[in-house]
Order: structure tokens, then C-alpha cells, then sequence
């Protein structure tokens, strides 16, 4: 496609030279009065047919130009979004905390910057091949006609270069650095919105959200007509300069006439292929999108795909586990999260997890229960100590071994597009409906889906809006039970419902928990829901500060599990 494309460019700019020559023709021809009407006429259809043939010659040029050129550009940015979306899905969680990593931002960066690189490339090259062929052939055959005019066309060319100078930097801008930030707050404010559609309807921010929508784009716009202002200042310097150019060679081609050196017809023949020349080049130009955007969705891009997280899960080096007993133990662990480095979550957190075992952590708000999860799952790793699976520490597992023997279920969680069978199936890719049911089966939601009447086929719709939030979760649990996995977590997975769908999917959990002795880490909020757990963890002040069964740790007097019971009994 470039070979094509660039054959297409170099006739493109083959066309304007030729037209200089055509049109010198032309004029020539009506002072030639020697040839008497009938030649005249003859000459003037021979040069018309030259012009209809150059006309053929243009349209097919420049049709095979774009057409090649744009599948080149189509598949150059469909492989860059590729390897975009491909480095964005194996980041670390931690990166995704940082604002400038929202879902909102990270789309507009995927859809804007991507398409900005084929003004780096494929409109690059073609601009370059146009002004190198127009440039050479209309230089050639100004030399062939009047190597002085032709150097004396060099000579003022610093100066038309200086006007062209000047209208790169107003058409690229002083402020263009900033020029996509806010089609990029744009953006993200705009994702936010739609997929909190009903937060927003719910407290009546449908002119707060606009407001500040159109806010972002007042500045995107306000960037744009400071460039608008300084790149028509420099296309005005740019074309006066040409202008003065042509003053001082008209000027020295009929000194050049009265001397003798050259003819009327030379002389044009130098000026009108150069001039005609310009249109090209002028074109070609105007084609090319703002490189000062382009470098930096460029440079946006290519530090996403370029980036290596520090816990990459596309990484094929690490131990992988074949078999998992489920022995867990977070050893003298001390870890706050990167979007809050000040706020120390644990300090010199230790906990020991059985083979086998149902552990629950309970705790106040903030206490750090969830977070434990969090770095099991090894979406974080811990500032000091560590964390061991079956005695191995999580940073020398490969990620993907690591995470495909464990499932979790997590407090709102979160269903694909798609039907109820897609999103079992997501978690065993290629399990087979057998296996989809027996799952829906274990987590209790075999029922109800076989009352809709599409059965597992019927539509979750986007995030899972078209199922209830005790339905949504059955769901949840099911997709994460598929796989069979040795270790479970399950964090504040009925805190979110009602007393009704806490019941039913309290039940299914705890038939899941008698079917199959797994490792299973339960947070909890609600202390009735892990009465029956082979041992409790009260977290406080960043550490483990009472162990033990649910009978054992309420005997404690004045202790911190005896205190949170008796609060929840009183409310």
C-alpha cells in the first residue's frame, strides 16, 4: 500500500511542474502569429489535449494516492489501538488508581491519539514524497531553460523558507503542547456521566455535568483559536514573502530579456513550472494534520505500550504452579496504596491462612480488611514482608498461574455485556454448558435463570442493569466457582443487598463452602454472616490484633470483636 501510494504521490506531484510547462505553452502560442489562425488552432488542440491528458493523469494519481495511503493509515492505527488496548489491560492495578489513567481518559487516548500517528507516518510520507518529485522535476526544468534565473530562484528561496518557517510555527503554536487536554477531561467527564447516567438523574446533575462539559471544551476551543491566530499570521508572512520573491525575479528576468541571455518563453519556463509548483507543495501542506498534536498523541501513545508495570500478568517468566494446596501467609507486611503513599494501611501485618481454612476479617471502615485481598490477588505488592502461596512469595509466581487459582467475588460486581451463559463462562474460557450449569447450580442461581425466557441466554444489558443486584451476585458467584478454584475470596460479597438477596445468596455461599474444603478469605461487615468461619482476624491500626473463633473472641472482655458484635446486636 505504500508502494502504491508513494507511485500515486510522486505522479501527484509530477502534475503541477508539467501544468507550469502547459500553461507557458499556452501563452506562448496566442503571440505566435507566424503560424497563421489554422496552426494556431492545431498547436492550441494539441496543448488542450496535453491539458486533458494531465487532467487523467491527476485524477488517477491522486485516487490511487489516497486510497492506498488510507488503507495504510486504517491498519497502522487499527495495530497501534491494538497494542494500545493490549498494554493498557496488562498495566498494574496501581496505575489505573492515577487520575490521568480514568476509563474516560484512557478511551479518548485510545480513539483520539491513536488516529493523531498517521500524521506521523502515512500523511508524513506522502507530503514528502508530493514536494520531492514537484520540487525536482519543476528545478530541472528550470535549469534545463536558465541556469540564472533558476539560481537566482535559489537565491531568495531563504527568504520564502523564513515565511514558511513562520507559518509551521503558527500552524503548530506555542500552546499546542496543552492542545489535547481538554478533549481529553472532555472525554473522561463525558464516559463518567453516561455510565453514572442514573447517579446523575438522581441528584439533578444533568446542567452541572453539561456545564462543566462545555467548560473543557472552551478550553480545547480556546487553545485551538490561539493556533488558528498565529498560523493564519504565519500563512500571511509565508505568502508576502512569495510575493516579494516574484517581485525581485520578474524584475531579474527582464533585465535577463534586455541582455539577451533568454527568451519570453524561457523565461516562463522557468517561473511557471515553479510557481505551479507551489500549489503542490501548498496542498500537500494543508494535508498534513498539526504535528504538534501528532508528536504528542505519539508520544502519549507509545508511553503506554512501551511501559513495563512491575507486575506485568502478560510476563511468561515466574514459577508456574501446577498443583495449589491454598497455604496462605502475609508475613510482616507494611503497605499503603500509591494514590495514597502517606496513608499507611498496614504496618507490620502478619496472618497465617490454613489449607482448607475459612478465614474471615472483620474490622472498621478503613481498617485495611479488603486490602489483604487486594495484595493476595497481587494487584499490589507490599512496600516490606511479603506474601506466600504454599510457601512460595507472590513476586516469584507468574501472574496468570498465580490468579488462575484463585476467584474472587467482590462487593458490586461487575457483569459484561453479553448473556447470562457469557458471563459464567468468563470465568473458565471455553467451559461448556454443562459445566455453565452445573456452576449456576453451586452458587444457587440455576433457578432463576431458567426463569427468564431466554434462560442462559437471556441479556445481562451493559454492567449488568437488567438483573437484580441478588441476581447480579449469583451470577458473580457462580462465574468465580466455575473454575474450581483453590483459593476463594469473597469481599463484603452480601453487604450491598437487601435483607431478602442477602439470605438466599448468604445460603448459596454457605452451601458452597460445605460442598468442597477450599481456602476461602471471607470480609465481612456484617459479623452474622461469618459466625460459622474456622477462624476470625480483627484488623486495627494497620495489624492483626485478635485470632480465633467466633466463640472464643466474644468471650475477650472489652475486646475489639466482643465490642463490633455488641454494637451490631444494639442496632
Amino acid at each position: 500500500n505504500f508502494v502504491l501510494g508513494g507511485v500515486g504521490a510522486i505522479v501527484n506531484g509530477a502534475v503541477f511542474p508539467v501544468w507550469g510547462v502547459l500553461l507557458t505553452k499556452c501563452t506562448v502560442l496566442f503571440f505566435q502569429t507566424y503560424r497563421g489562425s489554422d496552426g494556431m488552432r492545431e498547436e492550441a488542440l494539441k496543448w488542450s489535449g496535453a491539458f486533458i491528458g494531465l487532467g487523467a493523469a491527476f485524477f488517477l494519481a491522486i485516487t490511487l494516492q489516497n486510497h492506498q495511503f488510507a488503507i495504510a493509515c486504517e491498519r497502522l492505527t487499527s495495530r497501534v489501538r491494538a497494542m494500545c488496548f493490549e498494554a493498557m489491560l496488562r498495566q498494574e492495578i496501581a496505575w489505573f488508581d492515577d487520575e490521568k489513567h480514568s476509563s474516560g481518559s484512557l478511551t479518548t487516548r485510545l480513539a483520539t491519539d491513536s488516529a493523531a500517528i498517521r500524521t506521523m507516518t502515512a500523511e508524513t510520507v506522502n507530503v514528502v514524497l508530493v514536494n520531492v518529485s514537484t520540487l525536482a522535476i519543476a528545478f530541472g526544468i528550470a535549469f534545463s531553460q536558465s541556469w540564472q534565473m533558476t539560481l537566482a530562484f535559489l537565491g531568495v528561496f531563504p527568504l520564502m523558507g523564513f515565511g514558511a518557517f513562520v507559518q509551521m510555527q503558527g500552524m503548530s503554536g506555542a500552546n499546542a503542547k496543552n492542545a489535547n487536554d481538554g478533549d481529553i477531561k472532555a472525554g473522561a467527564l463525558l464516559s463518567e456521566a453516561i455510565n453514572s447516567i442514573r447517579t446523575v438523574a438522581s441528584f439533578c446533575l444533568e446542567k452541572t455535568t453539561n456545564e462543566s462539559y462545555l467548560a473543557f471544551l472552551q478550553l480545547s476551543s480556546a487553545t485551538d483559536r490561539k493556533v488558528g491566530i498565529s498560523a493564519g499570521i504565519g500563512f500571511g508572512v509565508s505568502q508576502s514573502c512569495m510575493f516579494f520573491a516574484m517581485a525581485f525575479l520578474f524584475w531579474f528576468g527582464g533585465w535577463l530579456l534586455l541582455r539577451g541571455d533568454i527568451d519570453f518563453e524561457r523565461m516562463f519556463l522557468v517561473l511557471n513550472p515553479i510557481m505551479c509548483s507551489s500549489f503542490g507543495v501548498g496542498m500537500a501542506a494543508q494535508g498534513m494534520g498539526d504535528m504538534a498534536k501528532a508528536k504528542k498523541a505519539v508520544q502519549s501513545i507509545f508511553g503506554i505500550i512501551d511501559r513495563i508495570p512491575p507486575i506485568d500478568c502478560s510476563a511468561s517468566t515466574g514459577t508456574v504452579l501446577s498443583a495449589v494446596k491454598g497455604e496462605i501467609e502475609l508475613k510482616h507486611v507494611a503497605f499503603a496504596y500509591p494514590s495514597r503513599p502517606d496513608s499507611k494501611i498496614y504496618k507490620n501485618y502478619s496472618l497465617t491462612i490454613h489449607a482448607g481454612q475459612t478465614l474471615a476479617l472483620v474490622g472498621g471502615s478503613g481498617s485495611g480488611k479488603s486490602t489483604a485481598i487486594n495484595l493476595i490477588e497481587r494487584f499490589y505488592d507490599p512496600a516490606a514482608g511479603a506474601v506466600y502461596l504454599d510457601g512460595h512469595d507472590l513476586r516469584t509466581l507468574n501472574v496468570q498461574s498465580l490468579r488462575n487459582h484463585i476467584s474472587i467475588v467482590s462487593q458490586e460486581p461487575v457483569l459484561f455485556a453479553g448473556t447470562i451463559a457469557e458471563n459464567i463462562a468468563t470465568g473458565k474460557p471455553g467451559a461448556t454448558q454443562a459445566e455453565i450449569e452445573d456452576a449456576a447450580k453451586k452458587a444457587n442461581a440455576h433457578d432463576f435463570i431458567m426463569r427468564f425466557p431466554d434462560g442462559y441466554n437471556t441479556s445481562v444489558g451493559d454492567r449488568g442493569v437488567q438483573v437484580s443486584g441478588g441476581q447480579k451476585q449469583r451470577i458473580a458467584i457462580a462465574r468465580a466457582i466455575i473454575r474450581d478454584p483453590e483459593v476463594l475470596l469473597l469481599d463484603e460479597a452480601t453487604s450491598a443487598l437487601d435483607t431478602e438477596s442477602e439470605r438466599i445468596v448468604q445460603e448459596s455461599l454457605d452451601a458452597l463452602l460445605k460442598q468442597k474444603r477450599r481456602t476461602t478469605v471471607i470480609v465481612a461487615h456484617r459479623l452474622s454472616t461469618i459466625r460459622n468461619a474456622d477462624m476470625i482476624a480483627v484488623v486495627n491500626d494497620g495489624k492483626v490484633c485478635e485470632l480465633g473463633t467466633h466463640d472464643e473472641l466474644v468471650g475477650i472482655m472489652n475486646g475489639l470483636y466482643a465490642n463490633l458484635v455488641a454494637q451490631q446486636v444494639q442496632m
